[in-house]
């Protein structure tokens, strides 16, 4: 029972501390209002890229997943694997990004922080549903998973 609690205790602090250090940071990013796909915004050339971070009481993981545009052809690009992009899955990316847009941090001690680069603009999220699980959801469908 000792053990539990000093368990809860240890993640407790841990998700206060990370919760004290994002109200300290400035980080210019796009009203929900305006979200338009980052996806749909990519001209030859430009990539954006999904950066996840999920941590709990007993975990912590870092991951990330590049889109890229080249010749008018997409991929995304997991670790050193680059996979093209059909048009069905384009909307899956589409729809992972509004979803995205409506995650908040509800309370789960497991919580998934988001954070979507493309050029100069920036889209934080958080994911603290313990089911929305979006990320491990996008990656699957790309077959990055078993």
């Amino acid at each position: 029972m000792k053990k539990i609690y000093l368990s809860c205790v240890l993640c407790f602090s841990i998700m206060l501390n990370y919760a004290q250090s994002k109200t300290n940071q400035v980080v210019t990013t796009e009203t929900t209002e305006s979200i338009v796909p980052f996806i749909d915004k990519l001209k030859n050339g430009e990539h954006f890229t999904i950066h996840y971070k999920s941590s709990g009481c007993f975990h912590n993981s870092k991951e990330a997943l590049t889109f890229e545009r080249t010749n008018n052809t997409y991929y995304v690009v997991y670790k050193n694997e680059k996979k093209q992009v059909s048009d069905a899955f384009m909307e899956r990316v589409r729809s992972f990004e509004k979803e995205l847009s409506q995650q908040h941090d509800l309370g789960c001690t497991t919580v998934d922080n988001y954070l979507v680069i493309y050029n100069d603009t920036q889209r934080i999220a958080t994911d603290g549903s313990c089911s929305w699980n979006g990320y491990s959801k996008l990656k699957k469908l790309f077959g990055f998973t078993a």
